[in-house]
């Protein structure tokens, strides 16, 4: 199963965190964000590329970020 990291930077919602998962895709992704505070950004992860941007609006909504492929892990 693939391994995937949610990278939460410091953003006046909440601490700078780091949260390593595995899951059978990157769609696994939400249900690790599901107890997580709306309007939080998050960098996607996998294999050393940041593979997405993810934030859930207020309202619940999802709003993804695609990236290119020249992100390197920091």
């Amino acid at each position: 199963m693939p391994s995937y990291k949610l990278i939460f930077k410091a953003d006046g919602l909440g601490e700078p965190k780091k949260i390593e998962f595995e899951g059978n895709n990157a769609a696994a992704a939400f249900n690790v964000l599901a107890t997580e505070t709306d309007a939080r950004h998050v960098e996607l992860w996998t294999k050393g590329e940041m593979i997405a941007e993810i934030t859930r609006d207020r309202s619940g909504l999802w709003l993804l970020d695609g990236v290119s492929q020249e992100s390197a892990e920091p």
